[in-house]
């Protein structure tokens, strides 16, 4: 992973893909609550926009020459399949997705995964359906089943060749971050910041990442999918659906920060400037003035999930609620303002 001085995280290995530190209860909390609000489940949905990342993916370590292998046991034998398939799950596993096991093999018919602990199985299946697609030539889709120790996902391939509809539909923004001047202080060996090392810990049997202050899972989650579903939605439902991300952003985040030490600290500049490690951007101004507090963020990582974030610190640290209003004067700049309500 690269971190660069505008704020943000990269994968070194899959071009243009962002990648952010954060709790997998919020990004499952995020898709349960918009799905109840409107009344549409949007597994399946946010499935679709992980495709094309994990089509990306494929093309960075080179599953488009597995493609035009023909299918047979022969020419693509189990073991060499299966071993270079884990090895994929094995990057997987360092990033918190869960631990991930090649169940069964049949050559663009049917791949059956077992998923254990899987960070969001929605993400995680659609993700693996791209990979999928990339390495075997074939569309695929899914089905899962709870099985002994997880999820178990059964990958159906079709006859045809791969149409790449998800990336159609779902356009990734690979527009370059603005440069920052973010500094970290990194370890001489690996280049990682050492707050990340101080603040995470890896079990990589088990493909989990925990924080170590508050002891729950968080993920090293690719945001371009998310943000893909997000514009999807705010085109085909309006204004309105963002709004409602904010609000169930804010309440989450306010409820996990109502603690006695924060509160009387009323720290935004620690707690806000401590983030950027994380990827979740670089906080060019945080100003709080007469109850008010204006935060101006350069390449946020996802605009609805920050701006509830702020305004959830907001309510947690004043002990009342917020009004949040927030603009994009530019591409790649967010300007964020909580009020007393």
């Amino acid at each position: 992973m690269r971190w660069s001085s505008g704020g943000s995280i990269y994968a070194r290995d899959v071009e243009n893909t962002q990648l952010v530190y954060i709790k997998t209860d919020e990004i499952n909390n995020i898709l349960r609550g918009v799905s109840e609000r409107i009344g549409v489940d949007l597994g399946r949905v946010a499935a679709r926009a992980e495709v094309p990342l994990g089509h990306r993916l494929g093309r960075a370590y080179y599953a488009e020459y597995l493609s035009l292998v023909p299918a047979s046991r022969l020419t693509r034998p189990t073991f060499l399949v299966k071993g270079y398939y884990e090895r994929i799950f094995k990057v997987f596993s360092i990033l918190g997705f869960g631990r991930l096991s090649l169940d069964s093999y049949r050559p663009r018919r049917e791949i059956r995964v077992g998923m254990h602990k899987p960070y969001q199985p929605d993400l995680l299946c659609g993700l693996c359906r791209g990979f999928f697609e990339a390495a075997e030539g074939v569309p695929f889709r899914y089905e899962a089943a709870e099985g002994a120790e997880g999820l178990v996902v059964t990958f159906q391939g079709g006859r045809e060749e791969v149409t790449y509809g998800e990336e159609e539909r779902f356009r990734y923004d690979d527009r370059q971050p603005l440069p920052g001047n973010v500094e970290h202080r990194t370890c001489g060996e690996c280049g990682v910041p050492v707050r990340i090392s101080q603040t995470f810990y890896w079990d990589e049997r088990e493909g989990l990442v925990g924080n170590r202050k508050h002891h729950m899972r968080e993920v090293i989650m690719p945001v371009e999918g998310l943000n893909a579903l997000f514009r999807e939605l705010k085109e085909e439902l309006g204004e309105e659906v963002e709004r409602l991300t904010v609000d169930i952003q804010r309440l989450f985040k306010r409820d996990a920060y109502l603690q006695p030490d924060i509160r009387e600290r009323r720290n935004y500049l620690a707690l806000l400037r401590q983030q950027t490690v994380k990827g979740l951007g670089n906080f060019t101004l945080i100003e709080k003035r007469a109850g008010r507090l204006r935060v101006e963020v350069e390449n946020p990582f996802n605009v609805p999930l920050l701006v509830g974030r702020v305004a959830g610190y907001y309510e947690a640290l004043e002990g009342t609620e917020g009004r949040v209003e927030w603009e994009e004067p530019e591409p790649r700049r967010l300007a964020i303002e909580v009020n007393p309500a």
